[in-house]
């Protein structure tokens, strides 16, 4: 968002104190924001869910890890022309009420995708032996109640060599959902960010905290987020997420009767901080949705 823009949008929230009154609760908003993220997928043939991982190590799970690797595969996936993939925050809402050892049951996991509305269900287990990492994966045809074909598995180390086995692991899981000629440079997105192990690692804490209107654990994820861009300095993704979670605390703060402009502010910072590190590239419709609340324009608020 240019400079100007940052003054026209505080202009706008404070000229027309009718249009920019903030009606919605934060529990009115978390609905609203549930809504808008189902009507993302709407429609499209093709609509994939992609769970947590059960982590299968031994002794006590990484849950991170465990949500990490449907955080990936949705950023490396969700630009694919032609194929909707439901956001994480629906995903994990849903997952939250299977135990671990679900998550790699084929039952449970195409169920919870059933009541998302998906076509597909991926999911998956790991097993982590020193820095290696081993993870299986498995394609589901919700409809037909099945997996497709067999188990996928990859190995890669606990660094940067990550995320280009995710890569190549997400392109065969196109293939089994019957989208060839994926488009490579997509693919290909999340990495070239350049982000490091550790930086994705704070990443994926920021996204657990910040899929609800909850002060406390944005202020949390807000903090998680800076983490990643202080361990990444071009970890885009990173930025575009921490700024979206302060423009939900500056909407916390307006349906208060707060006065939000020092958060829109340091919101749009964010979006600036981020185009130097990491290149200018197109405000997220997830966050002009949440702009939107704070400029009285999202339906549902």
């Amino acid at each position: 968002m240019r400079p100007c823009a940052v003054f026209l949008l505080i202009f706008t929230l404070f000229s027309n104190p009718v249009r920019a009154q903030v009606t919605c609760s934060p529990e009115a908003m978390d609905g609203a924001l549930a809504s808008y993220l189902k009507l993302q997928v709407a429609g499209q043939e093709i609509r994939l869910a992609i769970f947590p991982f059960q982590d299968a190590s031994g002794g006590a799970s990484d849950p991170t890890l465990e949500k990490g690797f449907a955080l990936l595969f949705y950023e490396i996936l969700y630009s694919q022309a032609k194929i909707g993939v439901i956001h994480p925050f629906l995903v994990f809402n849903s997952a939250s009420a299977l135990a671990s050892t679900d998550l790699f049951a084929d039952d449970r996991i195409i169920s919870a995708a059933a009541s998302l509305g998906a076509t597909h269900a991926v999911y998956g287990m790991f097993q982590k032996k020193g820095e290696l990492l081993r993870y299986f994966v498995k394609v589901a045809d919700v409809n037909a109640k099945q997996e497709i074909g067999t188990v996928m598995e990859f190995a890669a180390q606990q660094n940067e060599r990550f995320f280009n086995v995710a890569a190549d692991a997400a392109g065969t899981i196109l293939q089994r959902v019957g989208r060839k000629g994926a488009d490579v440079k997509s693919l290909k997105k999340f990495q070239e960010q350049g982000p490091t192990f550790e930086a994705f690692r704070y990443y994926v804490k920021g996204m657990e905290k910040s899929g609800a209107f909850r002060e406390v654990d944005l202020g949390a994820a807000k903090v998680w987020f800076e983490k990643a861009t202080i361990a990444s300095y071009t970890f885009k993704t990173a930025y575009e997420e921490m700024a979206r979670t302060i423009f939900m605390l500056a909407a916390i703060d307006k349906s208060a009767g707060k006065d939000p402009t020092l958060m829109v502010v340091e919101g749009n910072q964010v979006l600036e901080r981020g185009k130097l590190a990491a290149g200018a590239s197109k405000k997220s419709q997830l966050i002009d949705w949440v702009v939107g609340i704070l400029e009285g324009r999202t339906k549902g608020c």
